[in-house]
């Protein structure tokens, strides 16, 4: 059954590289000139994109009119580096390794920018490690002084490859993404305490730089279904003492324990917001789920899976896969019109394109350029006009015929929808 399956190769949900990606998923036209290299300061899109995101901050901030704070960016890393060597590099061997950078992570010690420059020394340590010829053999050890004296360096060449350009690229991205996520974050569970409700909503479901679409888009799901919030509620237990204990539906006899998220945490994994840390907690506790016995508990979370993996441990159930090639509309239609009736959650994906994994394509689908290998949230359905609302669980990356807010929430006609997704996920009903 997970044959044919989602897998994530872009894992990033900032269009960047990733540890375990070599790719890039562009999710607009905007940033996609840009990680061809070209100055997001002079496309207009990008620099309406970056208005509206300047304007939701403050916002969110409650701050209107004052302007924000400088964003890092890939010029501040070797000095961020230098502020921080000595916490990151704790056997003091010269080397920040993987394992230095997930206990980082992990501790609340790092804030702000500090956080941000450890989420992306971790998303990019093989990258960076390998800028300076520093070590014996292949260069594994970690990040040295060494190595970002190299980064600086390229920031300044125009004779960078095409490589190096797209780390750098992938780099201010992240740190803008970081920056936002720690500043927006509202560090409640819920941010209504009283009425949690009203804070579950698929808006607060950002994902960050690991692949886990399939987890989730499926969370973001569930929060668009009066059911689902009440079950998003009931899976967190907070205890008063910074931990949260969660219990996951699919998986109700092994409770998960975890701290409240790091700044750093937020940086790299599901983004803060206004709505509270509810996603981040479950993210976390899943990642523990899979695997009790890491520094970071995000470190067992699979890069890539199926449709069914986030809808199962979420509620429960069963889930009722259907190949779009195989399935006719009318059967699409009629499932959605009962599905979206019952308040059960609805994904759906498209698979990546013939040489996706070897960089051989662009990553887009080619009717609306929506990235591929990636698993979306069907909100809602018409079934007067045959319409969907549909989500991607990034928070950004619509068609290139959106409607241009770029918040990732776009509607297809049925016929348009089948000529981009490739399958459609639903929770099957509860037996009697």
């Amino acid at each position: 059954d997970k044959i044919p399956q989602i897998s994530f190769f872009d894992s990033s949900a900032s269009g960047g590289l990733s540890e375990k990606g070599s790719g890039q998923a562009v999710e607009t036209a905007a940033e996609g000139r840009e990680a061809a290299g070209t100055s997001a300061d002079a496309d207009p899109d990008a620099v309406r994109d970056r208005q509206r995101r300047t304007a939701t901050l403050e916002q969110e901030q409650d701050q209107p009119g004052q302007p924000a704070a400088r964003t890092p960016t890939a010029t501040d890393l070797e000095s961020l580096f230098e502020k921080n060597f000595a916490r990151l590099d704790t056997d003091r061997d010269g080397f920040v390794s993987r394992q230095e950078l997930a206990a980082a992570i992990a501790s609340s010690e790092f804030k702000g920018d500090d956080a941000g420059l450890v989420a992306v020394l971790q998303s990019h340590r093989q990258e960076l490690e390998e800028l300076s010829n520093d070590e014996w053999g292949d260069e594994d050890d970690g990040i040295t002084r060494a190595d970002m004296r190299k980064f600086a360096q390229l920031l300044s060449q125009p004779e960078a490859s095409g490589s190096e350009r797209r780390l750098i690229d992938a780099i201010n991205r992240e740190l803008r993404d970081s920056w936002t996520s720690v500043s927006c974050a509202n560090r409640q569970l819920f941010a209504e305490a009283s009425d949690p409700l009203t804070s579950i909503t698929p808006e607060a479901v950002r994902q960050g730089e690991i692949g886990d679409c399939y987890f989730l888009g499926a969370l973001a799901a569930l929060a668009a279904t009066a059911p689902g919030k009440e079950a998003i509620r009931a899976m967190i237990k907070d205890n008063g003492d910074g931990t949260y204990t969660v219990t996951f539906p699919g998986a109700p006899d092994k409770p998960v324990t975890v701290t409240a998220p790091t700044d750093a945490e937020l940086s790299r994994y599901a983004r803060g917001s206004r709505h509270g840390t509810w996603p981040a907690v479950l993210e976390k506790a899943y990642g523990k789920y899979c695997n009790e016995n890491n520094i970071d508990p995000h470190d067992g979370i699979q890069e890539g899976g199926d449709e069914k993996t986030g809808l199962e441990i979420l509620t429960g159930g069963e889930v009722d896969r259907d190949i779009l090639l195989f399935t006719s509309k009318e059967t699409t239609h009629q499932k959605l019109v009962e599905a979206v009736s019952d308040g059960r959650p609805v994904t759906a994906g498209i698979y990546s394109e013939v040489g996706e994994p070897l960089g051989l394509s662009d990553g887009k689908t080619d009717n609306a350029g929506l990235p591929t290998a990636h698993l979306y949230t069907i909100q809602s359905y018409n079934p007067a006009t045959r319409t969907l609302t549909i989500r991607n669980p990034w928070g950004k990356g619509e068609p290139t015929c959106g409607d241009g807010d770029n918040d990732g929430v776009f509607t297809m006609t049925l016929d348009e929808f089948y000529k981009n997704f490739s399958t459609v996920a639903y929770v099957e009903p509860k037996r009697s």
